[in-house]
């Protein structure tokens, strides 16, 4: 749910309108800033969606993950996990999901590639776009398995045709955010 205040804080308004009910939502939805322009936003179910003005949405995207499936306790997964807007052109949009799903479109949102492939089938837990280099972004994704010596960074130079995977001496988990510093190349945080 979506909620919009214009007075500081002191009074919200709900602003989740356009947003299909049928859509598969995840309890931290995410919802972020374009930082090329302070008047749009983007908000993730199992589609993406662009504001139209402050308190509606309009839906720019078909499905953007692998589709609804359904766990041992009744969770139901597919659903948006990060959204990043590239610093450089606001028209570079990636999207990350909970079921191992990439997708970026360079034309604002008019059409997605999915470049999934070279990723590991994990729950995306970010995407963040260099702030240097138009075509360069970095995932990554969440999973610990035992024994498995497996990164959980990703960078790709070509938006995403090829991904490398970054491990480094990075130990073998979860990795939940990353940040590349805004005025150093290559300095990248973890989390």
């Amino acid at each position: 749910v979506v909620y919009y205040s214009s007075n500081g804080g002191s009074s919200f308004s709900y602003a989740g309108g356009g947003i299909g009910g049928s859509d598969r939502a995840g309890w931290n939805a995410p919802h972020v800033q374009d930082p090329t322009d302070p008047d749009r936003r983007y908000f993730g179910t199992n589609r993406l969606y662009r504001n139209s003005g402050n308190t509606s949405w309009s839906v720019i995207s078909g499905d953007l993950t692998d589709g609804p499936h359904q766990n041992q306790n009744g969770q139901v997964r597919g659903t948006l996990t990060s959204i990043n807007v590239s610093p450089l052109d606001g028209q570079v949009i990636w999207t990350g999901s909970d079921d191992g799903k990439v997708h970026v479109t360079t034309n604002g949102g008019l059409s997605f590639t999915d470049v999934s492939a070279g990723l590991p089938v994990r729950w995306i837990t970010s995407v963040r776009c260099d702030p240097f280099q138009r075509e360069t972004a970095y995932v990554t994704v969440s999973g610990f398995r035992w024994h498995e010596d497996m990164a959980h960074v990703y960078r790709t130079t070509d938006l995403g045709q090829t991904w490398e995977p970054l491990g480094g001496n990075l130990p073998q988990a979860p990795v939940n955010d990353l940040l590349a510093h805004p005025t150093r190349p290559g300095l990248l945080f973890v989390a």
